[in-house]
């Protein structure tokens, strides 16, 4: 009976063993696509920035979604842990140990990780925003430049075209008044 008893704890922490490692797993998968999320935001358009910022939310969200879970089991293996059962070898309960710790300290690490990708892509999003605006900005600028001098560019040909129709008609009017047309025209200008 001690037997049966001794090999049906052991299965127990053999299987709390396995959730530890499988969840611990799940974080660093997701640890891993939040750095690769991150390394695909150097050099993108801001539209590209902002699927990627949305991209890596779910990604934090999955990890927030996995937080209970972690909690409970690393809170399950303490408890299995406290009164250290002599019916378990204790390579075991050191693996036990160790992994509840590798998942604490690995879902924190992924956590604090998340975090601060997410602050880095929207303010790499923010000051790229800030200067794409302020480009707007000067090309808006350099546009009404650009305009004032077509306006102004196209009034100096319209009266240097209405100076040359009134020299024309002169001409065909009186020689001498071409004279004094051309000498105004070349004052003017």
């Amino acid at each position: 009976m001690r037997q049966g008893r001794s090999s049906l704890l052991r299965q127990k922490f053999l299987e709390h063993d396995q959730r530890l490692v499988a969840l611990l797993s799940m974080v660093r998968h997701v640890e891993v696509r939040l750095k690769q999320q991150e390394q695909h935001s150097v050099g993108r358009s801001l539209i590209a920035l902002d699927d990627i910022i949305r991209q890596t939310e779910t990604l934090d969200l999955e990890l927030r979604d996995l937080q209970p879970t972690v909690n409970e089991e690393v809170e399950a293996s303490e408890e299995l842990l406290k009164p250290r059962p002599k019916d378990v070898p204790p390579q075991l309960l050191l693996a036990l140990e160790k992994d509840g710790r590798s998942l604490a300290r690995g879902y924190e690490a992924a956590a604090a990780l998340s975090e601060g990708i997410l602050q880095s892509l929207r303010g790499h999003r923010d000051s790229y925003q800030e200067a794409v605006t302020a480009e707007q900005k000067s090309l808006g600028g350099r546009v009404e430049s650009l305009l004032s001098w077509l306006r102004e560019t196209e009034a100096q040909m319209s009266g240097g075209m209405a100076a040359m129709e009134r020299m024309e008609k002169a001409e065909d009017d009186d020689p001498g008044d071409r004279l004094s047309q051309q000498l105004s025209l070349c004052k003017a200008s």
